[in-house]
């Protein structure tokens, strides 16, 4: 894979200037480092985010996309329309050598490391936050994944595929968890385990027949 460049013309009131990295996926042992370190990047105490307050950018970022295999990471800044957006790439590129080489302060990791058990710690009592989890743990295995939005969603989606598994919520959306089990269970031609999120623990319902 060899590096390159290119340019995009845009409608937006402002230039972005990205560079993309590839990172870790989701099946490798350096995964959660890579979460930590993104975390860092993206802090408003880091370096990157430290051209905004010197003029130099309107506003700073770093994010990634996880796959399994690997991940797409970009390191993005704003700049006014008509802005010097090479130099704004020689800073940029500047400061991301900078932390290659000599790393990231230990207290940002720390702070990041922290967001993240926090992070985790609201998802166990989140519906939604469970099932992005459920979503990202079977996706780094290379599973199929659907999300229904609601229970007419997941009963429409029943009819148009098979699935292995489904973990339906307490109460969602258009009817009641429980009801939704029910309902799949006295489908004929659904042979799967259904489970149900209750109380944050997961409890199994009914088995395939």
């Amino acid at each position: 894979m060899k590096p390159g460049k290119f340019k995009i013309d845009s409608d937006f009131p402002y230039g972005l200037q990205v560079i993309a990295f590839r990172m870790p996926g989701l099946d490798s042992p350096d995964y959660a480092a890579a979460e930590v370190l993104v975390d860092v990047l993206n802090s408003q105490r880091g370096t990157l985010y430290g051209l905004v307050p010197q003029g130099k950018a309107l506003g700073t970022g770093f994010s990634f996309g996880p796959l399994p295999k690997a991940s797409l990471a970009y390191a993005v800044a704003a700049f006014p329309k008509g802005g010097d957006a090479k130099a704004l790439d020689t800073e940029m590129r500047a400061i991301l050598e900078r932390i290659a080489k000599h790393g990231v302060p230990a207290d940002l990791v720390a702070a990041a490391k922290l967001q993240e058990k926090s992070g985790f710690e609201f998802q166990k009592n989140s519906i939604g936050g469970l099932a992005s989890v459920w979503s990202e743990a079977v996706a780094g295995d290379a599973l199929d994944v659907v999300q229904a939005e609601s229970g007419d969603a997941a009963v429409e989606a029943l009819g148009n595929r098979s699935f292995d598994l489904i973990v339906a919520g307490v109460d969602v959306p258009g009817r009641k968890g429980f009801d939704l089990v029910d309902e799949i269970r006295e489908r004929p031609d659904v042979d799967l385990i259904v489970a149900a999120l209750v109380g944050g623990a997961m409890q199994q319902l009914a088995t395939g027949r």
